[in-house]
């Protein structure tokens, strides 16, 4: 049976990418918003290890993307799971230093697998929307980025979506040795929306005004 050219298009590159880290890091919910655009508050944690496709394209490429979403628990059969992966994604909570500590501890068991090719690491740091409940400081992630050399080290948040899109093409981008152009950054860069919050808290405010003064003016008539 002959492959039609957009068959052969579709499947024109092909990655895996097995995402790492403590449990209730968020893990689950970074995968889940960049395939599906989606998020939950409910904490379910993975068994073991669940299966995503994402397919995406990046100056022209067509690329499948077959994204291992692992347990925090599943160290025992984390060879297995990272064999012959393109890139590895260590996960952290900002929230959370010992989700940070633990991150070398993966790293390190991850480096330990006998490769064919070594595969692309990249740091992620889950819930930067918390920043008012930050523990982990941006300096150290830098300093632990550098000291590893790990190329993609991002700031995220499943919640909001921020940077999603953006960390995860930075890296499918490095994993094909591609160079991305100023374009393709702003396309895939989500800005926090601190001013629409602003606005609603502005709005929650005044409302909370009004209906005082109307309290106020009810009672005087009553008296």
């Amino acid at each position: 049976m002959s492959v039609s050219a957009a068959d052969n298009l579709l499947i024109e590159k092909e990655l895996k990418i097995v995402v790492v880290g403590e449990p209730s890091t968020g893990k689950s919910c970074i995968v889940s918003r960049y395939c599906h655009d989606d998020y939950t508050r409910q904490y379910i944690p993975t068994c073991g290890v669940e299966f995503y496709l994402k397919r995406t394209q990046i100056q022209g490429h067509n690329v499948r993307i077959n994204i291992w979403d692992t347990s925090g628990s599943s160290n025992g059969l984390l060879s297995k799971y990272i064999y012959n992966a393109d890139a590895i994604i260590l996960v952290y909570d900002i929230t959370d230093c010992v989700s940070f500590s633990a991150v070398s501890t993966w790293y390190n068991k991850a480096i330990s697998v006998q490769y064919e090719n070594v595969p692309t690491f990249a740091l992620f740091s889950n819930k930067c929307d918390l920043e008012h409940k930050r523990s982990v400081s941006e300096e150290k992630q830098i300093l632990f980025s550098k000291e590893f050399k790990i190329p993609i080290s991002q700031s995220v948040s499943a919640r909001t979506g921020e940077n999603i899109m953006f960390a995860w093409q930075q890296l499918v981008a490095e994993c094909l040795g591609l160079k991305l152009s100023k374009f393709d950054l702003e396309q895939h860069l989500v800005r926090p929306v601190k001013a629409e919050i602003e606005t609603t808290i502005n709005q929650y405010k005044t409302m909370m005004s009004n209906q005082q003064q109307n309290m106020s003016s009810t009672i005087c008539v009553i008296q």
